[in-house]
């Protein structure tokens, strides 16, 4: 009987061992013969996916930051923009309103319904040269409300104002302006009764022009006018 006992325990014994090596050499591969035996590889791959999954959401956010600057980038810079109400803005015969969005400053320039309505904005250039102006601007009419472009009281261009199919639908007009150096007042004028589209800004792309106060009439040829204006009344009658 001990014979037999001894020989069952040594072959018990014997069985561990070869288990016990079998265990170790899968753990040491990464794996194991039951949940819990080599788990070191079950939170290496947990660990590995979360990696994986917070890269993702790097990666993600990277892309999505490089399309935001992609998107700043991707249209023209400007050199000057003049807003209504800033520097620059002068002699709208209407009013800045607010009515519509999608205006980018204060509000945009409704002129009145009537031909020659108008409005002017005040520039400097450094230099002379071409410079290309934008007109911003919405036309929700059916018909185009075109303009003329006059620098200093004479015209030099055309804008065609078309419709945009809606008041709160913006385009733009690309003009392009030759400027002498110095000081110009630039004038959009109506050329229908419908009066100008809304314009919400006017910009120049080219650095080397800056917004200017606007002219101020002297009170002599104001008076003068106002003689003039009385004189010829008082020949008329």
């Amino acid at each position: 009987m001990s014979v037999t006992r001894f020989s069952n325990v040594k072959t018990l014994a014997m069985r561990l061992a070869i288990l016990g090596a079998v265990s170790t050499t899968l753990t040491a591969c990464g794996g194991g013969i039951l949940p819990g035996i080599g788990g070191k590889s079950s939170s290496s791959s947990s660990s590995s996916s979360s990696s994986s999954s917070s890269t993702g959401r790097t990666s993600s956010s990277s892309s999505s930051s490089s399309s935001s600057s992609s998107s700043s980038s991707g249209g023209a810079v400007y050199g000057l923009w003049i807003q209504e109400n800033g520097l620059g803005f002068c002699n709208l015969k209407g009013a800045v309103d607010t009515i519509y969005s999608g205006y980018t400053g204060a509000g945009y320039a409704d002129s009145e319904n009537a031909l020659n309505a108008s409005v002017s904005y005040s520039v400097v250039a450094a230099a002379a040269g071409t410079y290309n102006t934008t007109v911003r601007f919405a036309n929700g009419a059916s018909s185009a409300r075109s303009y003329d472009v006059l620098v200093d009281g004479v015209k030099v261009k055309s804008g065609l104002g078309p419709s945009t199919s809606g008041w709160t639908t913006w385009g733009e007009e690309f003009i392009e302006l030759s400027l002498p150096a110095g000081a110009h007042t630039i004038t959009l004028r109506a050329t229908t009764a419908s009066g100008l589209p809304n314009i919400d800004r006017v910009g120049v792309k080219e650095t080397g022009v800056s917004a200017a106060a606007c002219p101020v009439v002297s009170s002599s040829s104001s008076s003068s006018s106002s003689s003039s204006s009385s004189s010829s009344s008082s020949s008329s009658s």
